[in-house]
């Protein structure tokens, strides 16, 4: 069967330090008093995205890479396992300093690697993050001020607005901070080592659980990655404008603003992923026209034919997720051109 643009059921989860920005900002009916986390594309089994739309409604992300292999993931693609995971995050209070493993050192602990990057949607005035350590903080020091009960003196923090684009590739500490709402792409893994989890209490009154061993197996103490990215426009014509916001080696990040429509081409080498940050678009494929509204996902199967992006009520901004890969030959066109 011929592929077409998928939507997806989200799978939310209410950790404690949720809010309810995600429901009220993106109308959405949630379950619960709160939602930490919305998993929009995923194929993690701890929470697996399954088709909501067509005739693929109702089968799951992992299944579809395995039946379609390439027709989904593309050609570049290295296995059938789907790589990314896509997420927004409401954090309503701080999450745990925390930190994962990286693709080097995930062996040490048994766990997935994880590198993930955040764009801030919103953040309250004076919202910080916490990103890496203070200069000269090696290994040894923080296990000291873990004892001491003085982390906190050593964290080092960094103010962030609506449109930051933070990278936080693994081993590196962090913790997103209350009054942040970020969409989060990262390596498909729910590994997540706790540091630090600010004294408080889980739903039992206990104490959450800490994993202070794995994580210092797995911290790169030097850590000279840049931690924000600034964007660089690709191509603004015609009322479109095309940024790059991040580059990786596990995904890239482009925004897409669009006052008139917006033809993407075949390319075989990647599937395409699609966040509508603000407005709402058309995606025409075929004989698909799949509406993608403030606050969605979406995700275009590699072998897909060309596709038309629509913005409607005048104008839409998307954030566009693809793999890690090397520039692909529709990214060398578009840049040469």
């Amino acid at each position: 069967m011929k592929l077409y643009p998928l939507k997806f059921k989200p799978v939310y989860k209410d950790y404690i330090w949720g809010g309810d920005k995600i429901a009220s900002r993106y109308n959405r009916s949630i379950p619960g008093e709160n939602c930490a986390e919305s998993w929009e594309i995923s194929a993690h089994p701890d929470g697996m995205s399954v088709v909501e739309n067509g005739k693929l409604a109702g089968t799951g992300l992992s299944e579809l890479a395995q039946s379609f292999g390439e027709r989904l993931l593309g050609t570049g693609a290295e296995g059938e396992r789907f790589p990314l995971l896509i997420k927004l995050i409401d954090a309503k209070r701080d999450l745990s300093v925390q930190v994962h493993p990286h693709n080097e050192n995930a062996h040490l602990t048994g766990g997935e690697p994880k590198t993930e990057m955040w764009y801030i949607l919103d953040a309250d005035p004076g919202t910080e993050l916490v990103a890496g350590l203070m200069p000269g903080v090696d290994r040894e020091q923080l296990r000291q001020a873990l004892e001491r009960c003085e982390v906190e003196a050593v964290l080092n923090r960094e103010n962030v607005e609506p449109g930051d684009v933070v990278y936080m590739p693994g081993g590196r500490v962090h913790a997103i901070c209350a009054g942040a709402l970020i969409l989060e792409v990262q390596q498909s893994s729910n590994t997540t080592y706790r540091l630090y989890d600010w004294g408080r209490t889980g739903k039992d009154g206990k104490a959450r659980q800490l994993h202070i061993d794995e994580a210092l197996q797995v911290i790169r103490t030097e850590d000279d990655e840049p931690l924000k990215s600034s964007p660089e426009t690709i191509s603004s014509a015609d009322g479109k404008t095309v940024e790059r916001l991040l580059d990786t080696d596990y995904f890239r990040l482009n925004r897409l603003s669009l006052q008139n429509e917006m033809s993407l081409e075949h390319d075989p080498e990647r599937f395409r992923a699609y966040f509508c940050e603000s407005g709402s678009a058309l995606f025409r494929s075929g004989s698909h026209e799949i509406p993608l509204e403030t606050g969605r996902s979406l995700l275009l199967p590699a072998d897909l034919e060309a596709c038309l992006i629509i913005p409607q009520l005048a104008a839409c901004r998307l954030l566009e997720i693809l793999p890690g890969q090397s520039t692909s030959s529709l990214e060398r066109k578009m840049i040469d051109s």
